[in-house]
C-alpha cells in the first residue's frame, strides 16, 4: 500500500509541475505578441522605414531575452539556438539596412516561435 501512495503522490506532484509551468508559460507570453512585432519589422523593412525596424527588431530581441530561460526549459537547445539566432539577424538586417536577410529571417522566426509555442514541438 505504501508503494502505491508513492507512486501517487509522484504522478501528482509531476502533474502539477507541468500544469504549473505551462499555464505560468501561457500568462507570461500572452501578451508579448512576438508574431505580431516580427510582422511590423517586416512591414517597416518593405517600406525603408529602417529606423522604425531596428526599433522594433529591438523590442523582439528585448522580449526574446526576458523569457527566454521560461522557454528553454521545455525546448531542445538546437531550436532555442535557432530562433535567438534569427532574432540577432533580424536586429543586425534592419541595422544594416537588408531587407533580404530581414524577410527570411522574419519568416525563419516566426515558424520557430509557433514551434515553441506549443506543448508538445515537432521535429
Amino acid at each position: 500500500m505504501k508503494n502505491r501512495a508513492i507512486t501517487i503522490t509522484l504522478v501528482a506532484i509531476v502533474l502539477m509541475f507541468f500544469v504549473g509551468y505551462f499555464g505560468i508559460k501561457e500568462m507570461a507570453l500572452k501578451d508579448m505578441n512576438l508574431n505580431e512585432k516580427i510582422d511590423r519589422v517586416e512591414n517597416y523593412a518593405k517600406k525603408g522605414e529602417w529606423e522604425q525596424a531596428h526599433l522594433v527588431a529591438k523590442e523582439v530581441q528585448k522580449d526574446w531575452k526576458k523569457y527566454d530561460l521560461l522557454i528553454n526549459i521545455n525546448y531542445a537547445e538546437s531550436e532555442h539556438s535557432l530562433f535567438d539566432e534569427s532574432v540577432e539577424s533580424l536586429v543586425a538586417g534592419s541595422e544594416a539596412k537588408d531587407l533580404p536577410t530581414i524577410l527570411t529571417n522574419a519568416k525563419t522566426a516566426k515558424g520557430f516561435w509557433k514551434n515553441l509555442n506549443k506543448i508538445v514541438p515537432g521535429p
